[in-house]
């Protein structure tokens, strides 16, 4: 199936359940912002009932976090003549991959990963792969020996919501943060800053520009699809939140959420502002407080500044790894010798079954 409505929202999201932005709803946001992208749903059946699915992308564009200009500059340049084949769930760090418990999981992974691996190669991609698969749910010996895995460091965060309001919540801080949120409130009001939390984006260009400031000040590149998904963000449970002096933004960042879990993303920031790290204080501390008044059950805060957020009350989750296919001699290569930026490491199952382009 090429696209999501082709399936009915009840089987869709009976299967979602317990999944972070897995549901219909969220899988339609993800279609509409990555209209480019060509989508591809695999679904299995037993007795009647989906078991398993597998989310895929086509994607000739990619949001690559890696500082090298130039090995991002390839990357890019071999992606657009050859390109990616990805399980994931659209926008978020979520693998795109729902299998079912045992005895069916070997079962269905090699269904999955078989067709995987034919689309793969019939769409002349550079590889396929899994992404976001999580320690506990790896089992190398179960995935086919063309897959490769790639573990890779990063400082993915949660704030599990255990408080029922934010009073009990900021009490819950330690002395120190309390003293330091209040001590930045302070200075935030004294350099007249000023925040508003909208269910639509205001400043749409403003706002793009100063997204692109943080990207290009972290040196990673610039996501594709940042203008699509602000102008679709009412399809999903959406809060702008963006912060003004005067009439000038200085700063920005959404809440998009799926059921009980929400994130935090496409954080902007105006750096010829001197006092930017303000700005930056109160779009934290206000996305939690937003994120735990609209009853939510989880804040996944994305990576970065992990000891602010860490005293928060944020946790660093597990580390990720992608299961990678390559469909050639030419993407073994890559696979191999690009791992490392993203500081990864690649394990030593064999890759006998690559085709060549």
């Amino acid at each position: 199936m090429r696209d999501v409505k082709e399936i009915e929202p009840e089987a869709w999201d009976q299967l979602s359940a317990g999944h972070p932005f897995s549901s219909h709803r969220w899988y339609t946001f993800g279609q509409a912002v990555l209209a480019d992208t060509p989508s591809t749903y695999l679904v299995l059946t037993s007795g009647g009932e989906p078991v398993a699915r597998a989310a895929l992308w086509l994607k000739h564009r990619e949001w690559l976090p890696i500082t090298s200009t130039i090995v991002r500059y390839t990357a890019d340049k071999l992606i657009q003549r050859w390109p990616l084949l990805s399980c994931e769930t659209p926008l978020v760090s979520f693998s795109g991959l729902i299998l079912p418990d045992s005895p069916l999981w070997v079962k269905a992974l090699e269904l999955i990963t078989q067709k995987v691996t034919e689309l793969a190669k019939e769409s002349h991609a550079l590889c396929s792969l899994f992404g976001y698969i999580q320690p506990a749910e790896l089992n190398d010996s179960a995935w086919p020996k063309n897959y490769t895995s790639v573990s890779y460091e990063d400082e993915e965060t949660v704030l599990p919501i255990q408080w029922p309001d934010y009073n009990e919540y900021f009490m819950s801080l330690a002395h120190s943060t309390r003293r330091n949120i209040r001590l930045h409130g302070k200075k935030a009001d004294e350099l007249g800053i000023t925040l508003l939390v909208n269910e639509n984006v205001t400043a749409l260009e403003e706002a793009i520009s100063l997204i692109g400031n943080v990207e290009s000040h972290h040196g990673v590149g610039h996501r594709p699809w940042t203008r699509n998904l602000l102008q679709n963000s009412g399809m999903v449970d959406f809060r702008w939140i963006s912060a003004w002096m005067d009439d000038r933004l200085v700063g920005c960042c959404s809440l998009l959420a799926d059921g009980p879990a929400c994130t935090a993303t496409l954080l902007g920031l105006d750096y010829s502002f001197s006092n930017w790290i303000f700005v930056y204080y109160q779009l934290i501390y206000r996305l939690v407080r937003c994120a735990i008044e609209q009853g939510y059950e989880k804040l996944y805060g994305g990576g970065g500044a992990y000891e602010l957020k860490r005293r928060l009350h944020f946790q660093k989750l597990p580390d990720d790894c992608m299961m990678v296919s390559p469909t050639s001699t030419l993407a073994g290569w890559f696979v191999r010798n690009s791992s490392h930026l993203l500081g990864s490491s690649v394990s030593e199952q064999a890759n006998e079954d690559a085709a060549r382009i």
